[in-house]
């Protein structure tokens, strides 16, 4: 299943688990669909990533994949700023960095995930590609 087909079914899904690989820059997803179904979504070439109230509910209430066909300037900017910060400072990249991240999501060179929660887990995610395998 592609990362787009399962957008469009991972609402209410569950966030069961993040793992983060620094040597390789991956980032895996682990979530469960209708409480059976689960998924590893696996991310690579991962430049930055954010997870913010991770807990024992992290309930999906919608994702954006902004890519070359999905593209809203400001909305990407702001979450590039946020991924890139942290609790206690702003972001570490700078304003022209930023916009040639941003062209390199409209060139579809990069692609900027965001999960928004119901519950729990708020994700963004900026990476190069992503698999999606069904765990069962």
């Amino acid at each position: 299943m592609s990362l787009n087909n399962l957008l469009k079914i991972i609402h209410d899904g569950v966030v069961e688990g993040v793992f983060f690989d620094n040597k390789e820059d991956i980032l895996t997803l682990f979530v469960r669909i209708d409480c059976e179904v689960r998924y590893e979504l696996v991310f690579k070439g991962v430049l930055e990533y954010r997870v913010l109230d991770f807990g024992k509910q992290n309930i999906i209430s919608r994702v954006i994949n902004y890519q070359k066909d999905n593209f809203c300037h400001d909305e990407i900017f702001e979450l590039l700023k946020w991924v890139s910060s942290s609790s206690d400072s702003s972001t570490y990249w700078s304003n022209d960095e930023l916009r040639k991240i941003v062209e390199k999501i409209k060139l579809n060179d990069l692609a900027l995930l965001y999960m928004e929660p119901s519950v729990g887990a708020e994700i963004v995610i900026l990476f190069s590609d992503c698999i999606v395998k069904m765990l069962s």
